[in-house]
């Protein structure tokens, strides 16, 4: 169906293959496409509110390395407790957590975690716990 390109071929020869084959898809009843002026306008959306996500991941990374920001899933918390072992403030709201959610044996199973995890010398923390 197609010829072999002709490398020597100029411009004004491209052109003109080019403007045969927009005639042959006009003769297969293609559907028509999409104006400019709406994929212009539908890219634009698209662009802004992917850029505008990408803000909101960013403002929400610096509040949590600024630490502003609470923990809202079981990964942050999981992060949090990666950072801080040793703080029983950041256990035990862990376990409030899992209360919250409705997870009773998960917030042991916390509790239990925690204690293996802090530091046996850190006594007060451990007792925070224990009281928690």
């Amino acid at each position: 169906d197609t010829a072999p390109m002709d490398w020597g071929a100029g411009l004004e020869q491209l052109n003109k293959d080019a403007s045969i084959d927009d005639d042959d898809d006009d003769n297969n009843n293609k559907p028509t496409a999409v104006p400019e002026k709406s994929k212009s306008s539908s890219k634009r959306e698209k662009k802004a509110s992917k850029r505008s996500a990408e803000e909101d991941i960013q403002l929400k990374e610096q509040a949590r390395l600024a630490g502003e920001a609470a923990p809202e899933t079981k990964d942050d918390f999981e992060k949090l407790v990666l950072t801080s072992g040793n703080s029983s403030f950041v256990w035990i709201k862990y376990m409030a957590w899992f209360m919250s959610q409705g997870a009773p044996q998960l917030a042991r199973e916390v509790a239990e975690r925690a204690l293996e995890t802090i530091h046996y010398r850190q006594d007060k923390e451990r007792m925070n716990l224990w009281m928690a």
